[in-house]
């Protein structure tokens, strides 16, 4: 062992090679230690991100609500004699056109009557141009004083009789002409058939619906919705209907008919919506949704964008305004789309949320705000 030094009355004892070489060591460790700490400096250097200030403002509340889709215009038809079915034409989803024969009833009775009256109309207008031929005669012979003027009287009251013998037969001619038209049946309107209520063999009476016939043209969609949705602020809006299982087929909608009474069976209130151009694809008994605005509540409306998670449920990245900090907060929305976040809970009025950015963030980090 080295021989100790005395100085000042300490013993200093002579350092070996081995502990020169422990000094370096942590020397080094500790140039090191000031090299990481510098790096993780250089890590938590503000990030730049753009942020909102968190506003309470009026927001509407909305519900979806799901119908049906039913022509605007259709009309039972009705056979306008009596009669038996002997041939019916169309059945429940064909499409027809105005003045198209969908049924027919036996006519046999209709066409005899028509020829009784056709024999009538033919002997009323023989009579009439016998009496005109009567008349013509008398006329040139009461000039000539070779008849009585009474004979002459009679001629004239003969030929009007005959006159309005015609008349008569005429109408009783086109009376039997239109009921033989009413043996068949015919469609009011282009469209489509919804109802059948014939079969052949039946006898049906005047009046009797026979069809159904939904025309073509403008659709209506029918909903059902729920009493407290139907405020001012339901009537006002701007609705749109679009299929519910292909949203992207949609059509804009008017508010035609709000029901004054509840449905019994739903316990719900019948809406009406008139889609004056709708695309082929709402044919009639389409499932269509539509989105109702029904009341304004107060929450703070953010960006979309602002969204991050954790664990799985909503949360925010709220700016500490004294550190310009972040840290992650877990919120809950009303609704959301791909525009705005509804919150509820979470984010109190005054609160700087990072908005673009928000999904670079980390705890604790300090961020920089754009302008």
């Amino acid at each position: 062992m080295a021989p100790k030094r005395i100085r000042s009355g300490f013993i200093v004892p002579k350092l070996s090679r081995s502990a020169c070489n422990l000094g370096a060591g942590l020397l080094i460790a500790s140039l090191l230690t000031a090299c990481q700490s510098g790096d993780k400096v250089a890590e938590r250097e503000p990030l730049l991100v753009d942020s909102v200030i968190a506003e309470v403002s009026n927001y509407p509340s909305s519900t979806s609500l799901a119908g049906e889709i039913h022509a605007e215009t259709s009309a039972d038809l009705a056979f306008e004699v009596n009669g038996q079915v002997v041939e019916r034409l169309v059945n429940v989803g064909d499409r027809v056109h105005a003045g198209e024969v969908l049924a027919r009833l036996s006519a046999a009775e209709q066409r005899a009557d028509l020829d009784a009256a056709r024999a009538a109309l033919d002997a009323a207008n023989s009579k009439l141009v016998q009496s005109r031929a009567d008349m013509d005669r008398q006329s040139s012979l009461v000039a000539g004083g070779l008849v009585t003027r009474s004979a002459y009287d009679l001629t004239v009251e003969v030929l009007a009789t005959s006159t309005s013998a015609v008349a008569s037969a005429q109408a009783a001619y086109e009376q039997a002409s239109e009921a033989l038209d009413h043996t068949e049946l015919r469609a009011f309107a282009d469209g489509i058939i919804t109802a059948n209520s014939l079969e052949l063999g039946q006898v049906v009476q005047a009046g009797q619906s026979a069809f159904t016939v939904a025309s073509d043209g403008a659709r209506k969609a029918i909903f059902y919705a729920d009493e407290g949705v139907l405020t001012d602020l339901f009537s006002s809006q701007k609705f749109h209907v679009q299929m519910f299982d292909r949203p992207e087929i949609d059509a804009e909608a008017v508010l035609t008919e709000i029901s004054p009474t509840i449905d019994v069976n739903s316990g719900s209130v019948k809406v009406t919506l008139l889609i004056a151009d709708p695309p082929p694809e709402m044919t009639l008994g389409s499932v269509v949704s539509t989105t109702a605005q029904y009341r304004s509540t107060e929450a703070v409306v953010l960006p979309a964008r602002a969204l991050t998670s954790e664990n799985g449920a909503a949360a925010v990245w709220v700016v500490d305004p004294a550190t310009l900090s972040v840290s992650r907060r877990p919120i809950t929305m009303q609704s959301f789309d791909s525009e705005s976040l509804i919150v509820t809970a979470g984010v109190t009025p005054g609160e700087r949320v990072v908005t673009a950015g928000a999904n670079l963030v980390y705890p604790q980090q300090i961020v920089a705000l754009k302008d």
